[in-house]
C-alpha cells in the first residue's frame, strides 16, 4: 500500500513546478467571476466539476477556475438570448477537437457536437440550436488539449438554471429554484434542494437527499440511484442499468424504472399512484400498516410476497391483481425476472 507523504513546498518551488507543467501561476490560483442576470440561464462546460450553492442578490454568479497544462487556451462566452436561444447562457469554449480529462480514466471516450459558444447537443433542451459541424472527442488519456474548468455557481432563490457537463462531477447543496443538471459522465450529489429538480447522468451514480418541492426527476444511463428524505408531488427515477434505493419518500405519484437492477423504496402515507418496472431485478416496497391500494403485479420469473392481507381478484403464475385495505391508491409492479415483496414497516 503506498504511503502518504507530506511535504512543504515554498513559493519559488511551486512557481517552478507550475511553469514546468505549462500552467501559469495566475491561472492555477485565480478564478474568474461572471454574473448572469437573466431570469432563465443555461451553463455549458465540456469537462470539469461543478458546485451549485445558494447565492444572494439577483444574479447567478459563476466562478470559473481553469486547470490543466492548456488552461490558458480556454475562453468564456456569455451571449445574450437571440434566435431560438431563449436563455441567457455562459459557455466554456475549448478551441481544439480532442480534449484529455484524466479523471475519466484510461480507455474512456465520448464524442460531443459543439456550437460556437461552447453549447453542445442536448436532445431535452427547450431551445432550438443551429449546430455547427464541429465534433469534439473527450478521452481520459492520450494526446489532445489538457484543459478543464471547475465551476462554482451561486444561485439566488427562485432562479431557473440548466447546467450541462459532458464529463465531470456535480454537487448541489441547499439551492432553491428550478434546476436541471446533466452530465454525460460523472456522479451527481444533491442535498437540501427546494423547488423543482431534474438530475441526469449518462454514466455515474446519483445521490439525493432532503428534497422538498414539486417535481423530482432522476435519470442515469448506467449507475445506481440512492435517495432519502424526499417530499414532492411527483417523483420519478429511471436507470438503464443500476439499482434504485429510496427511503423516506412522501409523494402522491412515484415512478421507478430500471432496465437491470433491483428496486427498493418506501411508500409514504399519501402515495396514491405507484408504478415500478425492472427488466431484471427484485422489487421491495415498504409501507405502513395503513397501506390502501389496488394491486397489479406481474413477474416473468419470480415469486410475489406480501406482509399485507390481499383480497385477490385475479391470480396466475406470473400475474396477480387484488386489493389492500379499501383500495384507495394504485400500485403497479412489473419485473421480467425477479421477486416482488410488499413489506410492512
Amino acid at each position: 500500500m503506498p504511503q502518504s507523504v507530506r511535504q512543504s513546498i515554498g513559493p519559488s518551488h511551486l512557481i517552478a513546478i507550475l511553469l514546468t507543467a505549462g500552467i501559469s501561476p495566475a491561472a492555477a490560483q485565480q478564478s474568474e467571476t461572471y454574473r448572469l442576470a437573466g431570469a432563465r440561464v443555461a451553463i455549458y462546460n465540456l469537462v470539469g466539476s461543478a458546485r451549485l450553492e445558494p447565492g444572494t442578490g439577483s444574479d447567478i454568479v459563476v466562478e470559473v477556475r481553469r486547470g490543466g497544462a492548456d488552461a490558458a487556451k480556454l475562453s468564456v462566452r456569455t451571449p445574450q438570448p437571440s434566435g431560438g436561444r431563449s436563455r441567457e447562457m455562459l459557455g466554456i469554449v475549448y478551441p481544439e477537437d480532442d480534449i484529455v480529462y484524466e479523471p475519466l480514466g484510461r480507455g474512456s471516450r465520448t464524442t460531443v457536437q459543439v456550437g460556437d459558444y461552447g453549447e453542445f447537443d442536448d436532445s431535452n433542451d427547450d431551445d432550438e440550436h443551429d449546430w455547427e459541424d464541429r465534433r469534439v472527442t473527450i478521452t481520459g488519456d492520450g494526446d489532445g488539449l489538457h484543459a478543464h474548468a471547475d465551476l462554482r455557481i451561486l444561485v439566488p432563490r427562485g432562479r431557473d438554471l440548466k447546467l450541462h457537463l459532458a464529463a465531470g462531477r456535480v454537487m448541489v447543496s441547499n439551492v432553491k429554484g428550478t434546476l436541471k443538471v446533466e452530465t454525460g459522465a460523472g456522479e451527481i450529489e444533491a442535498t437540501g434542494v427546494r423547488g423543482r429538480l431534474a438530475l441526469a447522468t449518462g454514466t455515474g451514480s446519483v445521490q439525493a437527499s432532503g428534497f422538498e418541492g414539486t417535481e423530482l426527476s432522476i435519470e442515469t444511463g448506467s449507475g445506481a440511484v440512492e435517495a432519502s428524505s424526499l417530499r414532492g408531488s411527483d417523483i420519478s427515477v429511471e436507470t438503464g442499468s443500476g439499482d434504485i434505493s429510496l427511503a423516506g419518500v412522501t409523494a402522491p405519484r412515484l415512478s421507478l424504472s430500471t432496465g437491470s437492477g433491483s428496486i427498493t423504496s418506501d411508500l409514504g402515507a399519501d402515495t396514491r399512484d405507484v408504478s415500478v418496472e425492472t427488466g431484471s431485478g427484485n422489487v421491495t416496497l415498504r409501507a405502513a400498516a395503513s397501506l390502501s391500494a389496488q394491486l397489479d403485479i406481474e413477474t416473468g420469473s419470480g415469486g410475489i410476497e406480501s406482509d399485507f392481507p390481499v383480497a385477490v381478484t385475479r391470480h396466475a403464475n406470473d400475474h396477480m391483481e387484488g386489493r389492500i385495505g379499501d383500495g384507495r391508491g394504485r400500485i403497479s409492479v412489473e419485473t421480467g425476472s425477479g421477486e416482488v415483496r410488499l413489506v410492512r414497516r
